[in-house]
């Protein structure tokens, strides 16, 4: 059974972007059993990865607890599409757009909402 799930938002405020990055990207999608105590291997492995003072406060807020740690994909998509907003909108061209976030062409202009290159209307199937 997974665990509860704390608030993205909650966990910044409580450990800072930074930890809370580095939480994500080791324990993205899997329940932490965080220790009731400032002791033992499961803590030092968070220690490890978030740093001493946050994961004291981890230990405080919830030891004793298992925590659902959400990979917070969708957080980090919406936060790539502002990125290909804005520099869209500072005239980086959709090609560049494509190369620097691996994507396509078509995928960068979905994101622009646009759903695909208007100078490129009524291009036909190719079967």
């Amino acid at each position: 059974m997974a665990g509860p799930v704390a608030d993205p938002a909650y966990l910044v405020d409580l450990l800072g972007a930074t930890a809370v990055a580095a939480l994500v990207k080791h324990f993205g999608g899997l329940v932490v059993d965080v220790p009731k105590h400032r002791d033992g291997q499961t803590h030092q492995r968070i220690e490890e990865v978030i740093g001493p003072e946050a994961a004291g406060l981890l230990v405080e807020k919830f030891g004793g607890s298992p925590l659902y740690v959400a990979k917070m994909q969708a957080a980090g998509l919406a936060a790539r599409n502002r990125q290909i907003r804005a520099a869209y909108d500072a005239k980086v061209d959709v090609a560049t757009l494509a190369r620097k976030h691996d994507l396509s062409e078509r995928q960068i202009w979905n994101i622009l909402g646009r759903g695909e290159d208007p100078g490129q209307a009524g291009q036909g199937s190719l079967f």
